[in-house]
């Protein structure tokens, strides 16, 4: 019965824990199966509402800003992804809109920006054509002059010269003036370095102004710091161009007085100390300065002096004459060598221009300079043939007098590239003097040509009235030895001609010494 007894109640408990399931199991469908329901209607809901238009919003934003945003196959309703896919629409046209109006903008300035390079290639054209066209007449009228200074004239004859020769240089500076201003504008400036000594340089700055400081009676006074080392390397032509316009100006606007150029050294650079004994590489920094005691600049025209075309007053230019680019041109020269040029002035009293700038010492200077006292004789090489290529007349009896002064006599003269490739087919020659801008063929062509021929090559040597930097590079690539820009310097050429003689002459006995 114990047993028995037991039985039952293990099956009562049995029962009960069943029953007990069940009713959990009940009472959990009865609460939480209508909150599954719920869930998954709000998830269906979202996915409809919400997930799926906003899926279909973040496939359309890849054409944001293209003007095509499409949200016609959202339901328009008041719904926040509605309203949020209206404003993006919006948005997408507010964008096109405006990368239309820059675009168009872009194009404007893209088609402003061709016309400006167009119009300052054209400029720039216009320069070097200029330039080569004034340079060819004053090529005769210089060139002559030095004809007529080698003959014996009496003084009024030799004082009417002197003056033809001033003015044409005057003439050929405020060219020259336009022309550096030109390539500054456009950034086609670049420093070249030379040796050079420094008293000497100084001097050399001085020469072109003595005749009209004697006559205004004006005394220049030079100082030099006995600590500055004597030779140096650096832009000596860059150098010297912006103490002639400072040198240039100072005379001009000084009726009486006087004018001091000076040069005094700020320090050595790698050193504690100035010292006389300066150190080869070493770098100083000097003054040069121009003080004058002229008709001085207002107060107020001061800033203006250093703008293109302009000077201090509109009376100046008519009273003084000038381009009014001196100073503007000065200017961006020193701010090339990485300085700047200053002025102190007082109406009526005066003014000061200086600059610093930071040089390099070296031993001794590694060019030569063609003297004053240069024999010109050349007759020694009279036997050389020589052909002239040059279109102007003027210009071809300017060369043949100059060769013919030389004591050069085999000398023959043609007008074109053309005539002179037939020439040199069937005659032998041993210098040509080049002209590079000729009607029906020009130098460039004509040498490039004469380059291919198969003959005795003849030593080619430019002479042109272009004077920019890539005209010389033409010339050298197309094949020519040397380079001559006009108004032709007597002194240079006749240096010119006997290094090509002496290189034609070396090339001649090199060849008899390699077939021997």
């Amino acid at each position: 019965p114990y047993r028995r007894q037991r039985q039952m109640c293990i099956r009562d408990r049995y029962y009960s824990a069943s029953n007990i399931f069940k009713t959990i199991v009940t009472q959990i469908l009865i609460y939480v199966l209508p909150f599954l329901f719920f869930i998954v209607f709000i998830l269906f809901y979202m996915y409809h509402k919400v997930t799926q238009p906003l899926n279909y919003l973040i496939r359309e934003l890849t054409s944001m800003g293209s003007g095509t945003l499409d949200i016609s196959a959202l339901k328009k309703d008041n719904s926040e992804v509605s309203l949020l896919a209206i404003e993006l629409s919006k948005v997408d046209k507010y964008i096109f809109n405006n990368e239309t109006k820059s675009q168009g903008l872009n194009n404007q300035l893209q088609r402003q920006t061709n016309k400006l390079n167009e119009a300052l290639r054209i400029k720039g054209n216009f320069m070097a054509n200029m330039s080569h066209e004034i340079r060819t007449p004053m090529n005769g009228v210089l060139g002559f002059v030095q004809c007529l200074e080698d003959r014996d004239l009496d003084n009024q004859s030799k004082q009417q010269v002197e003056y033809i020769k001033q003015s044409a240089n005057a003439l050929l500076i405020i060219i020259d003036e336009i022309l550096d201003y030109s390539k500054l504008e456009a950034g086609n400036v670049e420093l070249r370095f030379n040796h050079f000594h420094l008293t000497t340089f100084i001097h050399g700055c001085i020469v072109p102004f003595k005749h009209e400081l004697q006559e205004k009676n004006i005394q220049l006074e030079t100082y030099i710091d006995a600590n500055i080392a004597p030779y140096f390397d650096a832009d000596e032509g860059r150098i010297r161009q912006i103490l002639t316009n400072l040198l240039g100006n100072a005379v001009k606007f000084t009726p009486h007085g006087k004018i001091e150029l000076r040069v005094a050294l700020l320090g050595d650079i790698e050193s504690t100390a100035a010292t006389a004994h300066y150190q080869l590489g070493l770098h100083q920094q000097l003054c040069f300065s121009v003080k004058d005691s002229g008709i001085g600049i207002a107060p107020e025209s001061i800033e203006a002096i250093f703008d293109s075309y302009t000077q201090a007053d509109g009376s100046i230019s008519r009273q003084f004459g000038g381009t009014g680019l001196g100073l503007s041109i000065s200017n961006s020269l020193c701010q090339l060598m990485l300085t700047t040029l200053n002025v102190e002035s007082e109406l009526g009293k005066g003014t000061t221009f200086w600059f610093n700038v930071d040089l390099k010492c070296c031993d001794h200077p590694q060019t030569t300079r063609c003297s004053e006292n240069y024999n010109h004789d050349l007759s020694h090489y009279s036997n050389k043939r020589i052909l002239v290529v040059e279109d102007s007349k003027v210009n071809q009896q300017l060369i043949k007098a100059f060769l013919g002064s030389f004591g050069l006599l085999d000398i023959n003269i043609v007008s074109d590239g053309a005539l002179a490739i037939e020439y040199i087919h069937h005659h032998e020659v041993d210098v040509v003097l080049m002209d590079c801008q000729m009607p029906n063929m020009g130098g460039i062509e004509a040498t490039q040509r004469i380059r291919r021929m198969n003959i005795v090559q003849p030593y080619i040597i430019a002479l042109t009235a272009n004077v920019l930097e890539q005209e010389k590079q033409h010339c050298i690539a197309a094949g020519m030895d040397d380079y001559l820009s006009k108004p032709i310097d007597k002194k240079m050429l006749s240096r010119t001609l006997e290094e090509a003689f002496l290189q034609a002459e070396s090339l001649s006995l090199l060849k008899k010494t390699s077939n021997k």
